[in-house]
């Protein structure tokens, strides 16, 4: 305890008899301090109005690379599909089939899944499905439509189109079909009293790929309108395969100026090719 006082009274005695000096570096401290606030300030406010012409150019790019970004989004998303007018071909008293040419204008976007139907007289058809590939254009369908009267108002309706990008569609496995000899003829047939039409070809898968599932259309010209469809399937068509294949139509049309086959292979669908 005695030692404790001994000490206060040193530290006591000490700031008594240099209490001026004290003082002088309290006042010394102080203004030092005030002299190093007042650089700091003067020194950042003399920085910002320096960098206020690259803070305005910072800004301005900011805007212009979101303006940017806001346009390559709105130009990175797939276009709508084309179509055309629907058309109704009658392939008898009270049946017809429908088809419509659409066209993908996308080269970057497939149309994986198109799900669709018609409608004829406010009777709608069933949905069917299908797809399209980047920049590809075809017809979609539907096939033996109840129909009455003389006159019909047809629409189309997409349901849902589901997109998938395709970066590059070079590195995807490409269909290659050579399809040759390609003759149309209109056959009686006595017991049904009605002349059909035929389309025959021979269609050679001509590539090193083999396909579960292949689907073709044939679809008959008169000038520009359609005249005549029809749709066939083949099962396991293997590479370099050659096939004879058949078409029939119920409607005979006896002015046919063009024959088109159009080969329809899903090149995204990994599943369809076979191992």
């Amino acid at each position: 305890m005695n030692e404790f006082s001994d000490i206060w009274l040193k530290l006591s005695y000490w700031s008594l008899s240099h209490k001026n000096d004290l003082k002088k570096w309290w006042v010394i401290i102080l203004l030092a301090a005030d002299i190093f606030m007042v650089v700091f300030i003067v020194t950042n406010f003399a920085i910002y109005i320096i960098s206020m012409p690259r803070e305005s150019r910072l800004m301005t790019q900011m805007v212009e690379n979101q303006a940017g970004y806001q346009e390559y989004r709105i130009t990175g998303q797939p276009q709508p599909l084309d179509f055309a007018e629907p058309e109704l071909i009658s392939t008898g008293s009270d049946q017809a089939d429908l088809i419509v040419k659409v066209r993908n204008p996308n080269k970057n976007w497939a149309a994986g899944s198109i799900k669709y139907k018609f409608v004829v007289n406010e009777k709608e058809t069933e949905v069917e499905e299908n797809f399209i590939m980047p920049d590809e254009e075809k017809y979609l369908t539907a096939f033996s439509v109840a129909k009455s009267g003389s006159s019909f108002n047809i629409s189309f309706i997409t349901n849902a189109i589901t997109w998938q990008r395709v970066k590059d569609l070079q590195k995807f496995p490409q269909a290659n079909f050579k399809i040759e000899n390609i003759q149309y003829t209109q056959l009686s047939v006595p017991e049904r009293n009605i002349t059909v039409g035929q389309v025959k070809a021979q269609i050679t898968n001509d590539s090193i790929y083999s396909y579960w599932r292949t689907d073709f259309m044939a679809v008959l010209l008169s000038g520009n309108r359609v005249v005549g469809v029809s749709k066939l399937i083949f099962d396991e068509f293997k590479s370099f395969e050659k096939r004879n294949i058949e078409f029939r139509f119920l409607s005979a049309p006896s002015s046919v100026s063009k024959v088109s086959i159009y080969p329809e292979v899903n090149l995204l669908d990994t599943d369809n090719f076979m191992k």
